[in-house]
């Protein structure tokens, strides 16, 4: 399975979980088919910082959308929560400090490693503390997902850790709803694991930007003229 149809896989997965949110939040089915997006979308984070030429145009790229499409959020009752562009940004500064980390320490210049570790450390302290004061898309572990799965080169290694991510993704889920509805995201782990490494004839790379605001604010429209308001 190709890169393309694993992220179309997502974002499908994606809609159905937003589709239970504002249309139909007694249709818990939806949510736990959505509980597949994320991983799936972490693992190609990881996947894109591997592969980018330029790890400055790949953050500006997230971090823009994170800037502009927060109003996506508000648009459709959801204004308090930060946009998992907000997250997978947190998560690329984390794998950049690492790397640097790494250069630095491979270099032998034990002052900048030092330096540099310390920042690193202020900023997942960082990223913690923010999760304990705003909602923000899958929290703290949700943010260190992509950065722990950048670890690993072999796909087996890696989802192993995503593995390991879920298990505590579900420790400390906003999902909880009688059942633990964080769990079923481990079925992500079957499509990722027939994932071929490659990108697909299509690559349709901003489609997969643009529908997140997009889908939120058509099912948002639908939802107001149907005289349903979005649950928040």
């Amino acid at each position: 399975m190709t890169g393309f149809w694993l992220k179309m896989l997502a974002a499908l997965c994606m809609l159905a979980d937003h589709m239970e949110v504002i249309l139909f939040p007694e249709a818990l089915w939806l949510r736990c088919i959505g509980r597949l997006s994320f991983p799936i979308f972490a693992y190609f984070i990881a996947e894109g910082y591997r592969y980018t030429h330029s790890f400055r145009a790949y953050f500006l790229r997230i971090f823009a959308f994170a800037v502009l499409f927060q109003a996506g959020y508000a648009f459709s009752g959801l204004s308090f929560q930060l946009s998992i562009f907000v997250t997978f940004s947190l998560s690329l500064l984390i794998m950049r400090l690492c790397d640097l980390v790494r250069e630095a320490a491979g270099e032998r210049k034990e002052k900048k490693t030092v330096g540099l570790f310390l920042l690193l450390l202020l900023l997942i302290l960082g990223c913690f503390f923010l999760c304990r004061s705003v909602f923000i898309d899958y929290g703290f572990f949700g943010i260190l997902t992509p950065p722990v799965l950048s670890l690993f080169r072999k796909k087996s290694s890696r989802l192993a850790a995503l593995s390991v991510c879920l298990f505590f993704l579900c420790i400390d889920s906003h999902f909880l709803s009688g059942v633990l509805i964080q769990a079923f995201a481990f079925a992500a782990l079957i499509p990722l694991a027939f994932y071929n490494g490659k990108p697909g004839r299509y690559r349709l790379k901003y489609f997969f930007y643009f529908f997140y605001p997009v889908h939120l604010l058509l099912l948002s429209a639908i939802a107001l003229l149907l005289g349903r308001y979005p649950a928040g």
